[in-house]
């Protein structure tokens, strides 16, 4: 059945279809929710003309009369497990249509309740490897291919052609609709852990505090209890605080509490995380590691250090003493800073003066005759028209880094791996120098702390030559900046500025503003953009938009060099994207001069 088939079979039934980009698990539309159709004129201009190789999508929800059950069995997802549990407790679920998905999970396809609003939950409500997609959602159906490779396909007894659409239990229903205020009423407070010996600082710490009150102190939430099969023993789900700045969380299952009679917590995320409130200092629990109370105090308040944990409560014997404690640690006030670290450090002014300084010369994006366009260890910017080839300009970049033997980081909020992993390969890219010296990003959290920590580790360490963010716009979004100047300003000291501290060039994707006669001097918002430029910003103006079986045709226009290589307004190089003739499916990106550097 191919996918066109697929989409009207579905459409047919009522179940709204959307087509999906190849490779990846998203929709190419901007308004999918509204978009996904039954309508087979729709579906055959989609299919047909519009995205004939796309896969097909369902959007979950009361309009498509379903919802799903994703059942992740993951490494370290357990889905089958967790809903065994989940049967064992409060009975078997119904047959029902299932889907066997690209990644080896499976899809069980309910009807839509009535009088209920079941909500897209994509963070495991019902437990460890257990999502749901409802109201706002949409799954791959077959016989769309999983990033992976492999094409999702019906169970063979439970195609939608012999198998109805069953009506979930009561039980699921309410275990997805009841708050986690009701569910608070249903909570077993555990006692805290006796003990008898000689005084000891973790003993007596763990007699005197609960779980809840050390997990809940740092923002975690509580969302339910649930019973394991064998033992019959009780067990509480728990869900990390919200990361540091990150916006719209949603509590999910992140760790189990007393699984199997036990008193430690099992994380089951890398994301648990926080910042301390006094010293702004970032502290993280670490994946699929267990923790007693000590344990936690000692990783949440010393960094795992377990001795500096013990001296620290040497004088504590009650739970009063604790409360303090944990007071006093949570206000500890903000260190100051070492002077080498303040930021306003002179520059020496004979080094610049001496006869030998070299003053900085553009190193990255070369030109056909050798010249290039960006500054190492400088904040470089390209903006263009959306759709006009920039993201193939950026690429082009990286895949020269990689072809002199350096290393490229591209931070991508706007793409996806597989997407972009095929446009270097188009490229010439081999994939094995790929694996070797290229590095992607694709940030799921606002910037924080951690994040700074790592990348910076991850650009010194791998001594990367370029870093791409693409792009500002989305990348101030996804931090929740307004687009005001003095928060623009900040934003780029703090993210693009810090990385090019560290020494490769910065670039920047961006875009022009819409309906603009003539050509922009600057991207779309903030003029701070442009002014925290600190290397060269440059225009791509597109003559014709690069795409499949369309030969492309770009100019690229300095607007602005810090450095002086070129003069501003001048057109740098014609450019052309045109599909390789000794490479199947590449593309060849010629960047020929049009002016030579100004000194």
């Amino acid at each position: 059945m191919t996918p066109l088939d697929a989409a009207l079979d579905y459409a047919a039934r009522g179940w709204r279809v959307l087509p999906i980009i190849p490779g990846e698990k998203r929709p190419p539309l901007t308004a999918w929710q509204e978009q996904a159709t039954t309508d087979p004129q729709h579906v055959k201009l989609w299919w047909g003309t519009t995205f004939p190789d796309y896969g097909v999508g369902i959007a979950t929800g009361q309009r498509s009369g379903l919802w799903v059950l994703d059942i992740d069995t993951g490494p370290g997802k357990n889905g089958d497990d967790t809903l065994a549990d989940l049967e064992a407790e409060h009975g078997p679920l119904p047959d029902t249509v299932e889907v066997l998905t690209g990644s080896g999970g499976r899809h069980l396809y309910f009807a839509w309740p009535d009088g209920v609003e079941i909500r897209n939950d994509q963070a495991g409500r019902l437990g460890p490897g257990l999502d749901v997609r409802g109201e706002g959602g949409q799954v791959l159906a077959p016989p769309t291919l999983h990033p992976s490779g492999p094409a999702y396909d019906w169970e063979a007894s439970s195609h939608p052609d012999d198998t109805p659409l069953a009506q979930a239990p009561q039980w699921l229903i309410d275990l997805l609709t009841v708050d986690t205020s009701d569910r608070a009423k249903m909570r077993r407070d555990r006692p805290t852990v006796a003990y008898d010996g000689p005084p000891r600082p973790g003993d007596t710490f763990a007699a005197n505090i609960t779980w809840p009150e050390l997990l809940e102190a740092d923002g975690a939430t509580y969302l339910g209890t649930r019973t394991e099969r064998t033992s019959g023993e009780p067990y509480e789900l728990w869900s990390r605080p919200p990361m540091p700045g990150e916006r719209d969380f949603t509590p999910h299952t992140s760790a189990t509490l007393y699984y199997k009679g036990s008193d430690v917590l099992k994380v089951f995320t890398s994301s648990w995380m926080g910042a301390d409130p006094g010293t702004g200092e970032v502290w993280r629990l670490t994946q699929d590691e267990t923790y007693t109370r000590f344990g936690y105090y000692a990783a949440r308040h010393f960094g795992g250090d377990h001795a500096a944990a013990a001296a620290s409560l040497r004088s504590v014997q009650d739970t009063t003493d604790i409360a303090d404690l944990l007071s006093t640690l949570g206000d500890a006030p903000e260190p100051a800073l070492p002077e080498a670290d303040h930021g306003w450090r002179q520059t020496d002014v004979g080094a610049v003066l001496a006869d030998d300084y070299d003053p900085p010369r553009p190193e990255l994006l070369h030109l056909a005759d050798g010249d290039a366009l960006l500054y190492r260890g400088r904040v470089n910017t390209l903006f263009g028209e959306s759709g006009g080839g920039k993201s193939w300009i950026a690429m082009l970049a990286a895949a020269q880094v990689i072809a002199d033997g350096g290393r490229a980081l591209y931070i991508d909020f706007e793409d996806y791996a597989p997407a972009v992993l095929n446009r270097m390969i188009a490229l010439g890219c081999d994939r094995d120098a790929l694996t070797w010296r290229f590095r992607y990003v694709n940030p799921v959290a606002p910037w924080n702390l951690d994040a700074a920590e790592y990348l910076a580790e991850l650009i010194r360490t791998d001594a990367c030559d370029l870093v791409v963010i693409d792009s500002t716009g989305e990348a101030l979004a996804n931090d929740a900046v307004k687009d005001q100047d003095d928060e623009v300003a900040r934003w780029f000291r703090k993210v693009p500025r810090y990385l090019a501290d560290l020494g490769p060039a910065v670039l920047l994707i961006d875009h022009v503003p819409k309906n603009v006669e003539g050509h922009a001097k600057g991207p779309i918002g903030s003029q701070r953009k442009k002014a925290a430029v600190s290397g060269i910003a440059l225009e791509l103006q597109t003559k014709v938009s690069p795409a499949r079986g369309v030969e492309g045709h770009l100019a690229i226009v300095c607007q602005k060099d810090r450095g002086g290589a070129y003069q501003s307004g001048k057109v740098l190089a014609n450019i052309t994207v045109k599909p390789s003739f000794d490479r199947p499916d590449g593309v060849d990106i010629v960047i020929d001069r049009r002016t030579g550097p100004e000194r």
